[in-house]
């Protein structure tokens, strides 16, 4: 994977992302900068999972035969995640 930084005006939304958050940051101090980064990661915590989507996705993933293991869900989580594509 190759991880570039990219213009602000040049990242759209992906209107498919499970995950429910909006934030963005902008004309931020370098401290202030540090501190958004750690608390942003620790709100995937704290965010919501759109679990009409996230079961499309996942077996989207499948289709392109990608590992899904690797997406870090137990196998309880899995089931009820997918349980939500079944019906």
């Amino acid at each position: 994977m190759k991880i570039v930084t990219r213009p602000i005006d040049s990242i759209t939304p992906y209107d498919k992302n499970p995950r429910i958050n909006d934030d963005v940051a902008a004309d931020l101090t370098p401290a202030q900068l540090k501190a958004y980064r750690i608390a942003d990661n620790q709100t995937a915590t704290l965010a919501s999972w759109d679990f009409d989507i996230l079961p499309e996705e996942i077996l989207e993933l499948k289709e392109l035969d990608y590992d899904i293991d690797l997406l870090g869900f137990d196998d309880d989580e899995m089931t009820k995640i997918m349980a939500g594509a079944a019906g």
